[in-house]
């Protein structure tokens, strides 16, 4: 038998999975979450995405995983693409980085230099990534769910046509 602890916590979690869970909610908190996980604010995605989620009254689960975009393997593709869109939409080339062109300037204004321009690259690529994951995450949630709805119904409907018939 679980501890009194454990099955508080247990009741916390499922209240905390079930808050704001329809399906447009849930694609509206996970596009959140992927665009401020796509942005440049390293290291405090997830107490942004955390607050927002409070403050916008969305899941905070679906925010804090959408927010894991930049999870190691792809951080480094997702960031690529912001520098060289946000350089592009700037400067109408695409940026080509050099050491040589880092120790020319110096560390300081290029890293100054490359978040103007990320910015920038965010807000069109992070918003593209977040309507596409919001998009896919409603279409998803709506389909499980109808998928297991009918599930759940033949399977109470066979339980039932099972059961004996009391005689009258």
């Amino acid at each position: 038998m679980p501890s009194e602890r454990t099955l508080r916590w247990r009741k916390s979690l499922h209240v905390l999975l079930a808050q704001h869970a329809a399906p447009g909610s849930l694609g509206w908190a996970a596009a959140v979450g992927v665009m401020v996980g796509s942005s440049p604010f390293f290291g405090f995605h997830t107490l942004i995405a955390l607050g927002l989620a409070a403050v916008l009254r969305l899941n905070p689960v679906a925010v804090t995983l959408g927010s894991q975009i930049t999870f190691p393997p792809l951080a480094p593709l997702v960031f690529f693409a912001e520098l060289q869109v946000g350089y592009w939409l700037l400067h109408r080339h695409a940026l080509g980085l050099t050491l040589a062109g880092f120790r020319h300037a110096g560390i300081a204004q290029t890293a100054r230099e490359l978040f103007v321009v990320i910015v920038v690259g965010w807000l069109l690529v992070g918003t593209g990534l977040a309507a596409s994951v919001g998009v896919l995450t409603t279409a998803s949630v709506r389909r499980f769910r109808r998928r297991n709805s009918v599930l759940i119904l033949v399977a109470e409907t066979e339980k039932a046509s099972s059961k004996p018939t009391p005689m009258s």
